[in-house]
């Protein structure tokens, strides 16, 4: 795309904006009315993340029209956005925000697309896959999902990921959360049709 080289120097500014703090992404006459603005389950209010949404919808398209023969997305530009991207997952609320959910998804499954390297997938799913340790159930619920549709999307080339992958699910398996441990099972029949092989031996 024509337009893909200008997030070049949008890059730095889109991933700080994603980081700020609640107090940092407003105005001091917005900052007053934080409170009352607050989404439930979470300190940061809903222009906050309104924002970082379309934020990650930008970012998406940059890495969905990133098909040039002179990629866009290197080993700088990956590692200056994905911790900003995926630390969304860990911030989201127990409740709303369903939209920033599958805006962060779909972003980060297209970001790995985009790096086309596993060299770059490891330290991308790693971070995800941390993020399964979060105290906030929803959180690891979304984390499971970012996986599962990164190994959709590459197919058999997220094999190679599946030995760092699998002790995280074995972790998992014992969620005190229904719906974690539910998520994690599927994810783990999905993992086993895409490798052919049965996986229980690898969760010992």
């Amino acid at each position: 795309s024509v337009m893909t080289p200008y997030f070049a120097s949008l890059l730095g500014p889109a991933a700080a904006a994603l980081t700020a703090t609640s107090d940092e992404a407003q105005t001091p006459k917005k900052r007053k009315k934080e409170a009352i603005k607050r989404h439930q389950g979470t300190d940061l209010p809903s222009e906050v993340w309104a924002l970082r949404e379309q934020i990650v919808r930008a970012l998406h398209k940059c890495f969905l029209h990133d098909t040039s023969v002179d990629k866009f997305v290197d080993n700088d530009r990956f590692e200056q956005v994905y911790p900003a991207i995926v630390q969304q997952i860990e911030e989201l609320p127990e409740d709303g925000e369903e939209s920033m959910e599958d805006t962060v998804k779909t972003c980060l499954v297209q970001l790995a697309v985009a790096a086309g390297s596993d060299t770059l997938w490891r330290p991308l799913n790693r971070a995800v896959l941390m993020v399964t340790r979060a105290s906030k159930a929803r959180a690891r619920v979304a984390a499971l999902k970012v996986v599962s549709a990164m190994a959709a999307r590459l197919h058999e080339e997220y094999l190679v990921l599946l030995p760092e992958t699998m002790p995280f699910l074995a972790e998992l398996m014992e969620d005190p959360e229904e719906e974690v441990e539910a998520k994690c099972q599927e994810l783990l029949q999905e993992l086993a049709v895409l490798s052919g092989e049965d996986l229980q031996e690898m969760l010992a």
